[in-house]
């Protein structure tokens, strides 16, 4: 929103000149963006004070007077003048021969018949105002024959400022003064103060969410009242539309301190005013002619029923009128959040709700009032009956700030007294200082500070943002980001030599698909979704693999290879990088043999490739853990994947409630990708092959199908009393009728000093059989020596 304010106006607040260029300039780099135009009344030329002589009746026209007008030269002027409030005595402006004013030019003509040598102008003739209006009356000390422009002082600049959302305060010419006030290091000179006796009963207040409320009533007021020249041309730089002389005061108050306000015609009231939660059923006829429906609404209501929604529009029946004598006058404050929800919900839009959303000074609801009275009493007449106020004093918001955070946020070393001097600048005040953190006051009207970083922005904006300097930051990051791409590059193309397609997907899922992959509460939720398809964040990359292999499957493709490296969702506040693989269907459904299916072994040897790629020679290995098994993976068939003993992931087919929907022949899985690029992996040398000759052995263990194939692998490399260089499953046999497994593994024993004799391999074997069979199992007969 912008406002336009007299820059002649500012000065008289500040009690000083000032540079308007420059202070537009400074006001643009506080945040605020100023641009200073010249009133066009400025440009008025051969317009002088003149003083009305005497009139006489034109002999011609029954509604035209003939009047002699004094300018200060020797001879009066004629001027043919057909306004009705022309009369001897009064002091007008005098538009010359070859005055040129907004609209015409003045020539010397006859009206019917007598030579008229001017004309007696209006304030709206002069482009003073926008409103038909009687002659423009001036005051009795103006002298006669001045120029019109120096008189009134109309040579003014008017600032026009940009107003962002959160700075409300900056709303009215206080607001605006006090800004200008930090960039010439002056304070106020005139300060709104509290005249009127609040000595009336208090406006009764039933509803918590009215803090304050002050009211006033007037009796025998002239609604048609002419307001003084600079009021009405406060106004008009403003563009705020004219309605009467009430309503224009209260406006005035408002663009002055900005605190909105309200007139009701206080003959249309009944019993006393109160502010409450409106009741079911009730409804109000507002300003703009609507019927509205209340519920529970905050309302202003008299005995009978509502006369106004609070802080957003006023009722019909209760508005000031041209036949209004007496009124009442309400300056209150309301929460932000009330009078959002009522506009919002009955999409009423007024300059109230404008304020009033973006917060008011509370502590300006007495001080206007206050003042609309004084000018309503000077400009108006009437007297004043009664005036009360409801509400406790303002406690203002406390901040603690540590000293060292304007440094960490703008780079620039501030003791701890120029930290408190910039503060004191915006109004802010300190109440307790300790070695490292400072107490801050908030002033009434800055609604918009509200934590230590909203402290920092202003030190900021007091030091000036284009005089910080650029410096480089201190902080480093965890580790490069090229090599966290360049690792991701190299898995990438490993899966894609191997036969893998990359899959890129959204990131969001429905929330029925995505409590298939997480419990609810982990799962993140979009405020505003788009549709209920895209109501939350993913929980797992493999939801998205799921996705795209059921549509593949819809769309008659029944095998593939895919992975993807994306961001995963656990939570607000876990965010991390993850890869995840997928296989289903046949090797090759074109080939000879169409029988085979991918299975967890092809899985497996792609994760151990992709991650041999970037860590050669390092311990991968598998192990069951049914404690720790995701959601969505089979809980029985899950093996966690390790590097060098420390978990990087999951990998297994998928549970059995998911694989009933969409496919059971699917196997996944799934990467930390951060906690993958985080090992510190140690460098190992190449090694010469040993020179001497190894020695193979093949055992079957019968053991329970509850030991896994990882507890037997570790079970054996533990056990041998040489050098054990390879330990791997060549054969598996399951009976199903006593749940137990035959497993069969090579033994492969080598030297690197000499070469095992037959004796020594026999006592490695024999030390391997006796731990196995403290975990259960049997040997069933040991196969033939292999001698490479």
């Amino acid at each position: 929103m912008a406002i336009t304010l007299s820059l002649s106006w500012l000065s008289e607040i500040l009690g000083t000149d000032f540079d308007h260029v420059e202070v537009a300039d400074k006001l643009s780099i506080l945040g605020l963006e100023a641009e200073v135009v010249t009133s066009t009344t400025s440009k008025l030329q051969h317009v002088v004070v003149g003083e009305v002589l005497k009139t006489d009746p034109h002999p011609n026209a029954d509604r035209l007077r003939v009047c002699e007008v004094n300018i200060g030269e020797t001879k009066p002027l004629t001027i043919v003048c057909g306004c009705p409030s022309v009369e001897a005595g009064i002091k007008v402006p005098v538009a010359l021969i070859g005055a040129i004013l907004p609209n015409l030019e003045i020539k010397q003509s006859k009206l019917r018949g007598i030579e008229s040598e001017g004309m007696l102008c209006t304030a709206m003739e002069l482009g003073f105002s926008t409103v038909k209006q009687p002659l423009l009356r001036l005051t009795s000390d103006a002298p006669v024959g001045a120029d019109i422009k120096n008189h009134l002082f109309l040579d003014d600049h008017w600032i026009t400022i940009e107003v962002t959302p959160n700075r409300g305060d900056c709303l009215c010419a206080l607001g605006v003064a006090r800004e200008i006030g930090v960039v010439l290091s002056n304070s106020l000179k005139v300060k709104p103060q509290v005249r009127l006796p609040f000595d009336d009963t208090p406006v009764s207040i039933e509803d918590a969410r009215c803090s304050h409320y002050g009211h006033a009533k007037i009796k025998n007021i002239n609604i048609h009242a002419t307001l003084p020249f600079w009021m009405e041309q406060r106004l008009n730089a403003a563009s705020i539309h004219r309605v009467n002389s009430v309503v224009d005061i209260l406006n005035y108050v408002t663009l002055y301190l900005g605190q909105p306000m309200h007139a009701f015609d206080l003959d249309s009231l009944v019993g006393d005013v109160h502010v409450r939660k409106a009741k079911k059923d009730e409804s109000i006829k507002v300003l703009d002619g609507q019927v509205i429906h209340l519920k529970d609404e905050l309302v202003i209501a008299d005995q009978d029923a509502p006369i106004a929604l609070a802080g957003v529009i006023g009722g019909l029946d209760s508005s000031i009128s041209d036949k209004t004598q007496n009124i009442f006058i309400e300056s209150a404050a309301f929460p932000t959040d009330t009078i959002i929800d009522t506009s919002n919900h009955f999409d009423i839009s007024t300059d109230a709700v404008y304020r009033y959303s973006r917060g008011i000074d509370v502590e300006q609801v007495k001080p206007s009032l206050s003042l609309a009275v004084e000018l309503i009493l000077d400009i108006c007449g009437g007297n004043l009956v009664s005036s009360g106020f409801s509400g406790q004093p303002y406690l203002m918001k406390e901040i603690i700030l540590n000293t060292t955070t304007p440094y960490d946020v703008l780079g620039i070393p501030l003791e701890k007294d120029e930290i408190i001097s910039r503060l004191n600048a915006f109004g802010f005040k300190v109440t307790k200082e300790t070695k490292t953190f400072i107490n801050v006051l908030v002033p009434s009207y800055r609604n918009n500070i509200n934590m230590q970083i909203d402290l920092v922005e202003e030190i900021g904006r007091n030091i000036g943002y284009e005089n910080i300097k650029s410096t480089s930051l201190l902080l480093q990051p965890n580790y490069n980001p090229d090599q966290v791409l360049k690792k991701q590059y190299q898995i990438s193309q490993t899966l894609i030599a191997r036969g893998y397609q990359e899959l890129i997907s959204y990131g969001i899922n429905s929330l029925h698909y995505a409590k298939q992959f997480a419990s609810e509460k982990q799962v993140v939720r979009i405020d505003n979704p788009l549709s209920e398809e895209f109501a939350c964040l993913r929980t797992s990359i493999v939801s998205s693999l799921l996705l795209q292999i059921h549509h593949c499957m819809n769309n008659n493709i029944h095998r593939g290879q895919l992975f993807e490296f994306g961001k995963s969702y656990v939570n607000s506040d876990v965010e991390k990088r993850s890869l995840a693989l997928a296989v289903y269907g046949q090797i090759d459904p074109q080939g000879f043999d169409r029988s085979y299916h991918f299975d967890e072994n092809d899985i497996k040897g792609d994760v151990v490739a992709a991650i041999s790629n970037l860590f050669p020679g390092q311990n991968i290995s598998f192990r069951i853990n049914r404690d720790e098994v995701p959601l969505f993976f089979h809980p029985g068939y899950t093996a966690q994947i390790l590097l060098n003993n420390t978990s990087i992931g999951w990998l297994g087919p998928l549970h059995p409630t998911l694989a009933q929907e969409y496919s059971k022949n699917i196997y996944f899985a799934e990467l930390d990708f951060d906690a993958l690029i985080r090992q510190e992996v140690a460098f190992k040398h190449p090694q010469p092959s040993s020179k001497f000759q190894a020695c193979t052995r093949d055992i079957s263990v019968i053991i329970s199908d509850t030991v896994t194939n990882n507890e037997i692998m570790e079970c054996i490399k533990n056990s041998s009393s040489i050098t054990l260089k390879q330990c791997y499953l060549i054969d598996r046999y399951v009976n199903s009728s006593n749940s137990q497994i035959t497993n069969t593994y090579r033994l492969v024993f080598q030297s690197r000093e000499k070469t095992f004799l037959d004796k020594e391999v026999n006592q490695a074997i024999d030390s391997i059989i006796h731990r196995l069979s403290e975990i259960g199992a049997n040997i069933k007969e040991s196969q033939n020596d292999n001698i490479n």
